[in-house]
């Protein structure tokens, strides 16, 4: 649940605000603000957050301590991404599959995928200390 910001009015939250408690009621996450960022908590991710959240353009990402996580962890990236980047939910999730694997794949365990109009990074690193991360955010215009 989204604390206090529960029970505000639209008038009285503001876009951040609001992203957080869309985010939680859509997801059932815990999500708590400390000022422009917004810590998403799901028993599916080690951890989430939402970066700029009062601007138009957030960032959303998800870490996993694993370098080859299931498929639910995707699936949440799926499912909130898609709320604060305004994406499909199915073309994120696959969008972060496919940088993810890539990742895995680099000798540096990084990659950078332009996909749905979003820039998708992902940092991966195999072996017993493995992890996956995974940025995503509204392309810039150029």
């Amino acid at each position: 649940m989204f604390g206090s910001l529960a029970t505000m009015t639209a008038a009285q939250a503001d876009q951040c605000d609001m992203l957080g408690l869309d985010l939680s009621q859509r997801t059932n996450a815990v999500v708590e603000r400390k000022v422009n960022v917004l810590t998403v908590k799901h028993p599916w991710v080690g951890s989430a957050g939402v970066s700029y959240c009062a601007t138009a353009k957030p960032g959303f990402d998800a870490t996993i301590d694993t370098a080859y996580p299931q498929g639910t962890f995707f699936d949440f990236i799926g499912a909130a991404g898609s709320i604060v980047v305004k994406a499909r939910p199915q073309k994120l999730r696959d969008a972060a599959v496919k940088c993810t694997r890539l990742a895995l794949k680099d000798p540096d365990g990084l990659h950078h995928l332009d996909s749905l109009g979003l820039e998708l990074t992902c940092n991966a690193k195999s072996g017993a200390n493995g992890f996956v991360t995974v940025l995503i955010t509204r392309k810039t215009a150029s």
